[in-house]
């Protein structure tokens, strides 16, 4: 009997959701964010350590974690208001481009050079860039509540404080594009080398057009519908509603699940509908426990042999994304003509990682196409999620410190 209650998935939801406070209150303790606690809560608890949830739970979770994704995405589309993207300016918008794309650059050069010298698995240079892709996709995003924390502790105030919020609130969106070229590619490549410059190119580009097409549709749907509805009760069902259709029409016709609801955000954000309707009652009422669960479904997808065996990789894609992020800060402050603060510092305040790129790695690791990577790639993935938790902190006090905005009196 005690076997039975033990292996029933509610009862594991609410063993879950329990343990899930625990681990951020943890955390907290700590000055670490809560989705930290909630990763460690859920190795934990994975079948490879204590087994409190079974793998047929961690199948039954698929939906919420899809769930998870589509909030998560969504709200990132709602940080793109266009008239707020027009006051970050010039030097946020080039030092965002860079650094977030020069960290994707570098992590695929780095671990497809990694495969090659180590040869596992075995393949040619065009298999090891197909894997790398993968790893690519998830370099982009900096999380930065990590940073505000520090902000906020600190009273940091001034030129460079503004513009390292704005670099890491804005590149999450840069990622979520990353992560659609980086799956298209990984795909064409894959599936055989026969296809084309051109076709290479067409695939992804295709993909991605009607992805966001997709994604404008069901967003200018639901702000129509948004703004003909009453109460926050009626409004947060039609948001999940529109959102799962959005997803899962996305899924069937083989578009980017991530890439159209973070654009039906997006187009929400821009019709001139009520924020707080759309975007601040999601965050309100199912942010913070739709994060628990999944972040704790997602450590326990964890293999700590894997994560064991895969630490050289972990080291590699940590060093080649911190040298993407620094050289990209460094390329973007130049052509924007930055003070040398920023050009020298705002590297170090881009270091924390975590929130949706689990969220990335986790969905590239289960698609079946990826099946042979999938372990190594979301294991490797929150291995380095954990340096970037606990180092990031360090290091945006460090940059906001060396900065002299950090206030006397400090905390």
């Amino acid at each position: 009997m005690l076997q039975k209650l033990l292996t029933d998935p509610v009862f594991q939801f609410g063993v879950v959701l329990i343990l899930a406070i625990v681990g951020g209150y943890v955390a907290n303790k700590f000055k670490l964010p809560r989705v930290s606690g909630y990763l460690l809560v859920g190795i934990l608890i994975s079948p490879g350590v204590f087994g409190l949830v079974s793998p047929e739970f961690l199948n039954v979770g698929k939906i919420v974690t899809n769930f998870a994704l589509a909030i998560i995405t969504y709200s990132i589309g709602g940080s793109l208001r266009w008239n707020t993207l027009k006051k970050l300016g010039k030097r946020i918008t080039l030092i965002t481009f860079f650094e977030a794309e020069t960290a994707f650059i570098c992590v695929i050069l780095a671990v497809t050079g990694y495969y090659w010298i180590v040869g596992h698995p075995a393949g040619t240079l065009l298999d090891y860039l197909a894997i790398a892709l993968l790893f690519g996709a998830v370099a982009s995003p900096t999380d930065p509540t990590a940073t505000l924390a520090v902000v906020h502790e600190y009273r940091a105030k001034g030129n460079f404080t503004y513009t390292l919020l704005g670099v890491a609130a804005s590149d999450d969106a840069l990622g979520i594009m990353n992560y659609s070229v980086a799956i298209i590619l990984s795909m064409a490549i894959m599936k055989g080398g026969h296809l084309h410059g051109g076709q290479l190119v067409w695939m992804p580009l295709k993909t991605i057009i009607l992805s966001i097409a997709l994604g404008v549709a069901s967003g200018l749907v639901l702000a129509f519908s948004g703004k003909k509805i009453e109460g926050a009760g009626s409004a947060i069902i039609l948001i999940i509603g529109v959102l799962f259709l959005a997803f899962g029409l996305s899924h069937y016709f083989g578009l980017d699940e991530l890439l159209t609801t973070m654009t039906v955000g997006a187009t929400v954000v821009n019709s001139g509908v009520d924020m707080r309707k759309m975007f601040a009652n999601i965050e309100h009422y199912y942010e913070e426990i739709v994060f628990a669960v999944f972040f704790v479904i997602a450590g326990a997808a964890v293999n700590l042999h894997v994560l064991l065996s895969s630490s050289i990789l972990v080291l590699v894609f940590v060093a080649s994304r911190a040298v993407g992020k620094f050289g990209g800060v460094r390329v973007g402050a130049w052509l924007s003509g930055a003070p040398s603060n920023i050009r020298k510092y705002l590297g170090f305040g881009l270091i924390p990682q975590g929130g949706i790129v689990v969220g990335l790695a986790y969905l590239m690791s289960q698609k079946p196409e990826f099946s042979s990577y999938s372990s190594a790639l979301l294991n490797v993935t929150l291995g380095a999620t954990a340096i970037h938790e606990i180092l990031g902190p360090i290091f945006s006090k460090y940059a906001i410190e060396k900065s002299g905005e950090i206030k006397e009196g400090g905390e």
